[in-house]
């Protein structure tokens, strides 16, 4: 694309929308990011498609008889503000889970059209100038559906507003798979075809430094005491190089590259349908 990436350049006065699947994507995904727009100056907005009931608690983590979805909505709201951000009311759909058939009223069980609607909805309302989701590059189902929602809701849209897919590099994640062997062996994403996770560095746009923001990412990453962060007793190294640099993959609109041609790994097909196709 030519010219500088419009993540890349001045934020002041925009509106970035950070659309994420459950509460701690926006903080264990693009919260270095968030917390960049808003020193930058920008408005941030969090929506939440799910509450994140079908998250697998952190060791030692006691519910004391709450709601897991409840709890997480809450941590949410915290990171958020430690962000800078402002969070939405959620879609108001149900995590579906890593595995297993997704319940009717879940990111994967809905269907395509109305998770696209649902989307299209918030964008309406919002008029961001940026939005901004993860690249479903970590193997998750829900991570991938929504992304591809994000697509085609952004694509739809009267004024279709910029759109970058956070993504995980490649060569991070082939190091992150090796040291999670050791320390949490029987992480979900270890089953899956480590090859495949990540993105290759040609298909990213725009690197955007937000070291100067690690403390506050880690504050926000915190917030989620429910949830164990995938950074969790990585080397030192290694998750400094996750945290303090944010790569971003621009999508065309309203016509242009889908999701798979961005070098990111696809969910099965029986969980996401394909753009031009949907379910």
């Amino acid at each position: 694309m030519a010219g500088q990436p419009v993540i890349a350049g001045s934020l002041a006065g925009s509106h970035l929308l950070v659309v994420v699947a459950h509460p701690d994507d926006e903080s264990f995904g693009c919260g270095s990011l968030i917390a960049h727009a808003v020193d930058a100056g920008a408005q941030v907005t969090v929506c939440c498609a799910t509450r994140g009931e079908a998250g697998e608690l952190s060791p030692g983590f006691e519910l004391h008889g709450r709601d897991l979805g409840a709890v997480r909505a809450e941590e949410l709201a915290a990171a958020a503000e430690v962000l800078g951000a402002r969070c939405l009311p959620t879609l108001g759909l149900l995590d579906s889970g890593w595995a297993g058939e997704p319940a009717p009223t879940s990111i994967c069980g809905l269907h395509f059209d109305e998770l696209v609607d649902r989307v299209g909805v918030v964008l309406g309302e919002q008029r961001p100038d940026i939005v901004v989701t993860l690249a479903g590059d970590d193997g998750h189902r829900d991570h991938t559906r929504l992304r591809d929602a994000v697509i085609r809701a952004v694509r739809h849209a009267d004024i279709p507003p910029a759109l970058y897919l956070w993504c995980l590099p490649r060569d991070l994640m082939r190091r992150w798979a090796t040291e999670m062997a050791e320390l949490r062996p029987d992480t979900a994403h270890l089953a899956l075809e480590i090859a495949t996770l990540g993105t290759e560095p040609d298909a990213v746009t725009a690197v955007l430094d937000t070291s100067d923001h690690l403390t506050t990412r880690w504050t926000a990453i915190r917030a989620h005491r429910s949830q164990t962060s995938p950074y969790e007793g990585l080397s030192p190294a290694l998750a400094t190089a996750f945290l303090t640099a944010d790569h971003l993959a621009e999508v065309s609109t309203p016509a242009g590259l889908d999701a798979t041609d961005l070098g990111t790994r696809s969910a099965p097909t029986d969980l996401t349908a394909p753009l031009g196709d949907p379910a």
